[in-house]
């Protein structure tokens, strides 16, 4: 099995980082919708449970109120339900925005490093393989930025 060269996470995170800091209001603007649309996934059933209740008999003393209770719950769920939508749609925007132009601005950073080696340095080491190493890179950023947001947050 041959030697890998040790991997060095915390340069590669520096990276990620200096290349996300010009779009960090993009990533406030992510977090606080995953956040919303979560909050809101957590909420709605509890409306469900209100809208149970007063069908099995947990009503107001008049039985006239009831059906505007069930309309008013309804009406709720629906609202958490378009609101939660919403959040999920807009995050997907602000997203397909930002992980292109950081995966864009990585690779453009690698290649313009790799443009300043000698001829030598390309004599020596196998172009493609060094290209390879660009790509995952920069993909690499893609896959970390959704693990960040479906999996931590």
């Amino acid at each position: 099995m041959p030697e890998y060269p040790p991997i060095h996470v915390r340069k590669i995170l520096r990276v990620y980082w200096a290349h996300t800091r010009p779009y960090i209001w993009v990533v406030v603007v992510i977090v606080a919708l995953v956040v919303a649309a979560k909050v809101l996934d957590v909420v709605a059933p509890l409306y469900y449970k209100r809208f149970f209740d007063l069908l099995a008999g947990d009503f107001p003393a008049s039985p006239e109120a009831l059906p505007g209770l069930l309309t008013g719950t309804i009406v709720i769920v629906l609202i958490l339900h378009l609101f939660t939508w919403l959040a999920w749609r807009t995050f997907g925007v602000f997203s397909n925005w930002f992980q292109p132009r950081v995966v864009a601005d990585l690779r453009q950073t690698a290649f313009d490093y790799l443009h300043g080696h000698s001829y030598r340095f390309f004599s020596n080491h196998f172009t493609g393989s060094l290209v390879r190493r660009v790509n995952r890179l920069a993909d690499s950023f893609e896959a970390l930025a959704d693990q960040m947001v479906f999996n931590i947050i």
